[in-house]
């Protein structure tokens, strides 16, 4: 059983109207690995975690609603989603996405 909510990426697909191919082609990721995240085989890295969200004009938060408040507090610092009093590097989520300026 996935610990994540793996239905919210098919849903955020089928909206935009979006291939798996394409998800993985944005993220560069391999289409194995969508097709893993999707059945709930396997949990993407951060890296990608972020990249999908961003692919998917959503935050990472609504696309992996149940991960970890931890985990998910990390993710949100460093995409920018989320601001505290501590200085982190900034985050360029299009360029962790490979998605051209």
């Amino acid at each position: 059983m996935p610990e994540y909510d793996c239905t919210r990426i098919t849903e955020r697909l089928k909206a935009l109207g979006m291939s798996m191919q394409r998800l993985a082609d944005i993220t560069g990721n391999d289409r194995r690995n969508i097709t893993r995240y999707i059945s709930g085989d396997a949990q993407p890295s951060l890296r990608h975690a972020i990249a999908m969200s961003h692919a998917l004009k959503t935050t990472v938060v609504e696309l992996f609603p149940t991960v970890h408040n931890e985990v998910c507090r990390e993710v949100l610092l460093r995409s920018g989603q989320l601001r505290n009093s501590y200085k982190l590097p900034k985050w360029d989520p299009a360029r962790v996405a490979g998605i051209p300026n």
